[in-house]
């Protein structure tokens, strides 16, 4: 198990290219989050950094979490005009 003083974390609001710089430069799998009291609030894994920039054109909200969406409703297949 890792002691505290070789803990190696970041601050809240760390931005991924500077995630990725340090889970590279200390070759580690996982980076977590802690806010000034030094609670954990989140992680950064590698595998995040991967699938960002594998899907770059993934619609993100302002958090960076991928979102969602739905189409529903009528097409030329399904839907040809009001029906008489």
């Amino acid at each position: 198990m890792t002691g505290g003083e070789q803990l190696v974390t970041a601050p809240v609001g760390t931005r991924l290219d500077e995630a990725r710089r340090i889970l590279h430069e200390r070759r580690l799998e996982k980076l977590p989050l802690v806010d000034e009291a030094g609670r954990l609030k989140g992680l950064i894994t590698a595998r995040d950094v991967l699938r960002v920039a594998e899907h770059p054109n993934a619609v993100r909200d302002g958090q960076g979490q991928l979102l969602v969406g739905l189409r529903s409703g009528r097409s030329a297949t399904t839907w040809s005009g009001p029906r008489r």
